[in-house]
């Protein structure tokens, strides 16, 4: 019920700003963010499967406040290594372990 109203809505938002700046054609949906959306912008997502089977999903989202601001991946590994270290997983899936029957 929500996700069709707002794709609806982006996709109008992206018409009109192509109608209004033919030149963004190559990447409507980021232009369509404030100029300060795009200061260093690093991103990651991962998974990890747990000796339990289940999984850990780790997803981290960061941007700086300065339009110069180099981009870092430190953040983003930093998350990862303190994933690792908390605890023992196992990389396959459940059902490569335990196939269904």
């Amino acid at each position: 019920m929500i996700v069709f109203p707002a794709l609806t809505l982006n996709y109008l938002g992206q018409g009109a700003l192509i109608l209004r700046t033919p030149a963004s054609r190559e990447s409507p949906f980021f232009l369509l963010l404030p100029d300060w959306a795009h200061y260093a912008t690093a991103n990651g997502i991962g998974v990890a499967w747990t000796t339990r089977g289940t999984p850990i999903v780790l997803a981290v989202l960061s941007s700086k406040t300065t339009k110069d601001a180099p981009i870092t991946n430190a953040l983003i590994a930093d998350t990862a290594r303190i994933l690792a270290a908390a605890g023992p997983t196992d990389r396959r899936r459940p059902y490569d372990r335990h196939p269904p029957r």
